[in-house]
């Protein structure tokens, strides 16, 4: 994969960060109400999610094969733990994150997120460690007997 001359480690790790946090900013209850009071607001949170996954995006494609993998597993944590946070500020600092929803309600919605999420963490684990740790088997040569192992 070539990569445009602009892009290297750093600016992938701070575009993988901004495009993270666009969308996790709107969890906050204080903009979480704006957002539902107000079409505008409402408009520009759409805006920025899509934005943070235009960002993520482009972080994706700047990486190779095995990053790629290891980059999915990056999203799919960070997206996944959100369900925890909700569960343990409502559940053991008894805190209502967004008013309009009974403590019961952001229960329900934490654990069943975490539900859909758990399985989908564990694939992209699994696949990330799976790309990296495991050998590729090279054809062998004429007049070699085994075929050789490699590392990737």
């Amino acid at each position: 994969m070539i990569r445009p001359p602009w892009i290297n480690t750093s600016a992938i790790i701070g575009l993988s960060v901004a495009g993270s946090a666009l969308p996790i900013l709107w969890y906050f209850p204080y903009l979480t109400d704006v957002a539902y009071n107000s079409p505008g607001y409402f408009g520009l949170m759409t805006l920025s999610a899509f934005a943070g996954g235009a960002l993520l995006g482009l972080s994706y494609s700047s990486l190779g094969t095995h990053e790629r993998l290891v980059f999915n597993e990056y999203i799919t944590v960070v997206f996944g733990l959100l369900p925890l946070v909700v569960f343990y500020l409502t559940d053991t600092l008894q805190r209502r994150i967004w008013p309009v929803f009974s403590m019961t309600g952001q229960t329900e919605f934490s654990i069943i997120g975490w539900l859909v999420m758990l399985p989908v963490m564990w694939y992209a684990t699994h696949m990330s460690l799976n790309s990296i740790s495991s050998p590729k088997t090279v054809a062998a040569k004429s007049g070699e007997s085994q075929p050789k192992a490699l590392m990737s």
